[in-house]
């Protein structure tokens, strides 16, 4: 199976089991149905003259065209709450499709009348990924959202965090100003009697008086303000 595609097999429902049910975007399912009998077309691949190959060949589209009729009547899709109005009915081998579809060229439009998808491994694959696709792009929208969601908390986070260290700030400075004005009083008023009892020899040991501080706290940007 694709990257990225959900399925389950053998789902039971009302109106039978398909092999494998295949899970789209949006809570939607897909029934898949791989019992298209083969006995006939492997019987015409062996038979020995144009006869009974061609007798073999009749038998395998009138299967195949059996199929469709009962896959139709069976309605897998009605047993699903979301699911597109058709089955897909998987035939493993591609050249036998096509040998069905010679014998009766009717086939195919009666099948997509039928609501049943004749897919063989190349177009289910081609499905498939377009499935995986739509997974992928699911993915990236519910991310979208997801990393705005994420940034609309963090911005709310973020804001009051900001005006606390701003109120932090102003804080700081108003503790640096209250000391620089500690420092001048010292200045002004103190230092000149500890100068003078230095000069009288009172003390031996030289004073190391306190600095100002001349640096402020820095601002956070006007945008985060």
């Amino acid at each position: 199976m694709e990257r990225y595609v959900a399925f389950e097999e053998q789902v039971s429902g009302g109106s039978g089991r398909p092999d494998m049910v295949v899970y789209l975007p949006g809570g939607g399912v897909l029934p898949v149905d791989a019992k298209t009998p083969m006995t006939a077309y492997w019987n015409a691949a062996e038979a020995g003259d144009d006869a009974t190959y061609k007798s073999y060949m009749r038998a395998h589209a009138q299967a195949v065209r059996g199929r469709v009729r009962e896959l139709g009547q069976k309605a897998y899709w009605s047993q699903f709450e979301k699911a597109p109005e058709f089955v897909v009915m998987f035939v493993p081998v591609e050249a036998s499709v096509a040998a069905a579809f010679e014998e009766e060229p009717s086939l195919l439009d009666d099948a997509l009348q039928s609501k049943v998808l004749i897919t063989t491994p190349v177009t289910l694959l081609a499905f498939l990924k377009a499935v995986a696709y739509g997974w992928q792009q699911q993915a990236v929208s519910e991310n979208a959202r997801q990393i705005a969601a994420e940034g609309k908390e963090l911005y709310q986070r973020i804001t009051p965090f900001f005006r606390h260290l701003n109120n932090l700030r102003r804080h700081i400075d108003q503790t640096v100003e209250s000391y620089n004005q500690s420092i001048g009083s010292l200045e002004r008023r103190i230092l000149p009697s500890v100068n003078r009892l230095q000069e009288l020899d009172v003390g031996d040991d030289e004073l190391d008086a306190p600095q100002p501080i001349d640096q402020r706290t820095r601002s956070l940007p006007e945008t985060l303000d």
